[in-house]
């Protein structure tokens, strides 16, 4: 199974940080078995003019630098300004082609559940 999930940001270094912790708590990052598994998380920058990309970066190295799986892959990519145009970027640009399923997802939210993802 590949799995694409796109965080939208704009100046939210005060929240992307958490954001991104509390996605690579979720079981889908322990439940990749075999080489065809895959997790691609993007976070997807539309005109910051903070320090978003940064802290975005640093969460993602500390994470993975956690992950016993090699199946992991992120991207921190700076667009103009648009959630719209970002949207469709990650849809039909970044995401993976064979994904499974595509998430999208705010960075200023926290997933309180382990299996929110999975349930889905």
């Amino acid at each position: 199974m590949k799995i694409a999930i796109g965080i939208f940001l704009w100046n939210e270094e005060g929240s992307i940080a958490l954001t991104i912790d509390s996605l690579f708590a979720q079981t889908i990052f322990t439940k990749l078995t075999g080489e065809a598994d895959c997790v691609e998380v993007f976070a997807l920058a539309n005109g910051c003019t903070d320090r978003s990309v940064e802290f975005a970066s640093e969460a993602f190295s500390r994470n993975i630098a956690n992950c016993s799986s090699s199946n992991i892959k992120t991207s921190v990519i700076e667009l103009p300004k648009g959630r719209s145009p970002a949207w469709n970027r990650f849809v039909h640009e970044f995401s993976n082609i064979d994904a499974s399923y595509l998430l999208c997802m705010d960075a200023d939210i926290v997933i309180n559940q382990p299996n929110a993802i999975s349930s889905m």
